[in-house]
């Protein structure tokens, strides 16, 4: 390549840099608001979730009633009897992130293997960038000499 094709390569890979960290922050935006707001992407996972906790937590409650009620019942009781209750409930069980793992959700783990691909791509454009760069500064050596 001569010293003008080096430099409109060297323009375009800058461009393409440029072009791939803009979808990096759109994506990584993505992520953390995954990760600061799961209800909003992943709420019915995250209900049934909370219903399956319920039904753990009041199981032995419902086994000593003198009929009998089927697992799973306990959050449909409280959704019926205290609606506000159950969503209290359930957004004070959603705070806790130690209650579920957003990697468990395939929308988040592509989500974040968007994120290491994109940056990945970056770093290998960096490199070409870099590549290109050492190119022209040989060529200009050489017209000096």
């Amino acid at each position: 390549m001569n010293k003008e094709q080096l430099v409109q390569a060297i323009e375009a890979k800058k461009a393409e840099i440029a072009e791939k960290t803009n979808q990096l922050k759109q994506a990584e935006k993505t992520l953390q608001s995954m990760e600061h707001d799961p209800a909003a992407y992943f709420d019915g996972e995250l209900t049934e979730s909370f219903d399956g906790f319920l039904g753990e937590l009041y199981q032995d409650a419902f086994d000593s009633l003198p009929v009998v009620v089927g697992r799973g019942v306990a959050s449909e009781i409280i959704k019926s009897e205290d609606n506000t209750f159950y969503r209290e409930s359930y957004n004070c069980w959603l705070n806790d992130s130690d209650n579920y793992d957003l990697s468990e959700f395939d929308e988040y783990t592509e989500q974040s293997d968007l994120v290491d691909s994109i940056e990945s791509e970056i770093s290998d454009l960096e490199s070409d960038l870099d590549d290109l760069v050492t190119d022209l500064e040989y060529l200009l050596d050489e017209e000096i000499l």
